[in-house]
């Protein structure tokens, strides 16, 4: 019989650097908005840099992760992680593979990102020397504003431009632009509302409309009006990132009518749509918590600490699934962990004051 050298085996199980970094890249394709796979794939490319320092695929993929991490629309980008996180990465994974056209080609990409980015600057500025009154100067200077993350100062742009009675698709699009600062950056959707709902009277059958009154809706917890639109939405444009949130809009109103398990059966759709989303995850296992089916609940609360192994709140809950199963030393070690991430949050003070077990310094 022929055995293989150890040397030989030993270089079989070891796993290169390239399948780590296409494991990574192919979490990135299905990134589809989801920022539980950016997490997730930045974890590989750092584990990469850490098992291959001189390699050049770990700082590559971090590069790739920043620029999908930094888009915003068709030629704009957060030139602030753009600079301090996509380029640098971009620059060593340069100079740790030269020769590796893949590494070429995604520097070509930054090149031409901060070439557009001074096409739109020259672009502002020329506006402002013809046009300085009109109102897509205004536009174009509040979209560059934009991509410096001076959102104060952009919104206040955008807000000049709409003032300047701009024709209807100009209109249009800086009502979106000011509703979806107002959602996103600011996290006051009342306001969103009505900026999304203005132009909704411009263009009223746009999906990505109804999809974000839905979503500001959803927001301010009134979900018969969330579903209205994101119904809506989806008539005009089926897809699976708008029946996500109708599954979580249906998940709260389950919810509130006390009906936990259709509540479960909603937001365990929505986790089929997008698996690594570690918050959908902590959300079901509380609800299979407080109906008492602790070894569903124990199941997603590792799910949770497998997608971000800092959250201290899931591993008491594990601690406390776990605990309420029998097994006491299992439990002991995820309280621990938890005081470890946090040892002033309230679950830590309840370890103390319940679990004597646990050793304090």
């Amino acid at each position: 019989m022929n055995v293989a050298p150890i040397s030989f085996v030993m270089a079989m199980a070891t796993q290169h650097p390239i399948d780590l970094f296409e494991k990574g890249e192919e979490i990135l394709l299905l990134y589809r908005g989801n920022p539980a796979r950016l997490i997730q794939a930045r974890k590989i490319f750092n584990d990469l840099i850490e098992r291959f320092p001189n390699s050049s695929f770990g700082y590559l993929g971090l590069s790739k992760l920043s620029r999908i991490n930094a888009f915003k629309h068709e030629g704009h980008y957060n030139m602030g992680i753009i600079r301090e996180q996509g380029l640098p990465m971009a620059i060593k994974a340069l100079e740790f593979g030269p020769s590796i056209r893949a590494v070429h080609e995604n520097f070509g990409i930054y090149e031409r990102i901060f070439e557009q980015h001074t096409l739109n600057q020259k672009y502002a500025r020329k506006h402002l020397l013809l046009a300085p009154e009109s109102a897509e100067t205004y536009f174009v200077v509040a979209n560059f504003m934009w991509d410096q993350e001076k959102i104060t100062k952009a919104l206040e742009y955008f807000n000049e431009a709409l003032a300047l009675f701009p024709d209807d698709l100009l209109r249009f699009k800086i009502l979106k632009r000011i509703a979806y600062i107002h959602l996103k950056e600011y996290e006051q959707p009342e306001k969103s509302l009505d900026y999304y709902k203005q132009a909704l009277d411009i263009f009223t059958d746009c999906p990505i409309t109804h999809e974000y009154i839905g979503r500001a809706y959803l927001a301010m917890e009134e979900e018969v009006l969330a579903r209205k639109y994101l119904n809506h939405s989806l008539k005009l444009h089926d897809n699976d990132g708008t029946r996500y949130y109708l599954f979580l809009t249906d998940a709260n109103l389950f919810e509130k009518k006390g009906d936990i398990k259709n509540a479960i059966a909603c937001l365990l759709e929505a986790v089929g749509i997008r698996t690594e989303n570690s918050a959908l995850h902590y959300q079901i296992g509380n609800l299979y918590y407080n109906i008492n089916d602790y070894d569903k609940a124990y199941e997603h609360f590792n799910l949770v600490i497998s997608l971000t192994p800092t959250d201290a709140h899931a591993y008491f809950y594990a601690g406390r699934s776990a605990d309420s199963l029998g097994d006491k030393g299992l439990a002991v070690n995820y309280y621990k962990k938890c005081i470890q991430l946090n040892s002033e949050s309230s679950e830590s003070k309840w370890i103390r004051e319940h679990v004597p077990e646990v050793t304090y310094k």
